[in-house]
């Protein structure tokens, strides 16, 4: 069965990341799609972990009864389960690191910046005095929308609270905790394929979560204001952090000027792949799981 589960998550990697990229191209039901990349992921590593201490528990059982054990498979599985002890500390120290460095800059932009009273948003707002027009969130204790004097010169009010409202939908779905999450189990062991394959997953969520925080501010303002502020503030934002200009700008713009589309057959693709990831596994514990009680069941 362990051997089962490293080939399931072999391929939801190899061949459901391809058809997931595809599929969520044109940024259709962006919601939608941000969940089932990221229940790929926790899939991938559920099988890995829930493999791996199945080989552990026969190497085990094998050592109880005294039996000889495979050299290369139990060097492989010793290898196996100090990597995943490994990548899992160095998970929950990069977890940490990235949120006193987002806590320490949130508090230090409260120090350096005024404040802006925007009664429509009850996330703060913070203004820096910069000549380049830029504006992000920062998540920490207690998140804050950061803008740039230059980006309140060029926008008009409307299009500033569309800005606005992008940067606290952003914070008011928690995104920076979830692609904290990812980037952060990307660093964890930057060396393993399987991590590389998480900046993949990233880059795809931080996508998606932006054309999600889009459609909430295009929903209170307006497509256009929404546009007109990608298009004015369409430099780069700081690393890490989550901005209106922030990733594929040109997408996502074409994808507000185009209007919305709901498209039936992106949102079952989006459902197959859940179920595919969710249930090939269980089926192949609920299939062991019945072959070890059948002897009990019916004698």
């Amino acid at each position: 069965m362990a051997v089962l589960l490293f080939a399931h998550a072999l391929l939801m990697v190899l061949c459901a990341t391809p058809m997931l990229r595809r599929v969520t191209r044109a940024g259709i039901a962006p919601g939608l799609g941000t969940a089932v990349w990221l229940t790929v992921l926790a899939c991938v590593l559920g099988s890995v972990v829930t493999a791996l201490a199945l080989a552990i528990l026969v190497l085990v059982g094998v050592l109880e009864a005294s039996r000889p054990i495979p050299a290369a498979a139990f060097v492989a599985t010793v290898v196996l389960a100090v990597l995943v002890v490994v990548a899992g500390v160095r998970w929950v120290r990069a977890l940490r690191r990235m949120r006193a460095r987002a806590d320490e800059h949130a508090d230090a932009l409260r120090l350096l910046g005024r404040r802006f009273d925007c009664d429509r948003l009850a996330t703060d707002v913070v203004v820096l005095e910069a000549d380049r027009p830029a504006a992000y969130c920062v998540a920490g204790r207690r998140g804050i929308v950061v803008v740039t004097s230059a980006a309140m010169a060029a926008l008009d009010p409307v299009t500033l609270r569309a800005v606005l409202a992008h940067e606290a939908a952003h914070l008011d779905g928690r995104h920076p905790l979830l692609l904290t999450v990812v980037r952060g189990l990307a660093a964890a062991f930057p060396g393993l394929p399987g991590m590389r394959w998480c900046h993949t997953v990233a880059r795809e969520v931080g996508r998606l979560l932006e054309m999600s925080a889009d459609d909430a501010a295009a929903r209170r303002h307006g497509v256009a204001s929404v546009l007109s502020g990608l298009l004015t503030l369409s430099g780069a934002v700081p690393s890490g952090a989550l901005g209106a200009s922030g990733q594929d700008v040109v997408a996502r713009a074409e994808r507000l000027a185009a209007g919305s589309r709901r498209c039936l057959r992106v949102r079952i693709s989006l459902c197959a792949i859940i179920v595919f990831a969710f249930g090939i596994p269980v089926v192949i514990v609920l299939a062991r799981a019945v072959g070890a009680l059948g002897p009990l069941v019916w004698p």
